[in-house]
């Protein structure tokens, strides 16, 4: 059963403000990677540590694509992922200094 995507108004900003050639790149991640079994880990997406208030069930995952996260919850009960936010994590940077 595919995940409806919604995209929260801070991630819209933070994908308006992406370059085109990145913006695409994670257009096409969100809808490979995150509309059919958004919570199995693999090697590009883990549940992140810890507790997030104000997102569903305080879970938080992440999905990778080159040097840019995209941060979200689901809803399995209704089929939604909600996407929080889009980041770029250079080099040496954590999760943790650039999310939330």
């Amino acid at each position: 059963m595919p995940f409806r995507i919604e995209i929260q108004p801070s991630a819209v900003d933070d994908l308006r403000a992406l370059p085109a050639f990145d913006a695409r790149i994670v257009r096409d991640a969100i809808n490979t990677r995150l509309s059919e079994e958004p919570t199995k880990p693999s090697r590009n997406r883990k549940r992140l540590e810890g507790r997030f208030p104000g997102y569903r069930d305080e879970t938080v995952w992440e999905v990778r694509t080159g040097n840019l996260r995209i941060f979200y919850d689901v809803d399995v009960a209704t089929a939604v992922v909600r996407i929080h936010a889009i980041r770029r994590k250079p080099g040496e940077t954590t999760t943790g200094e650039i999310f939330p």
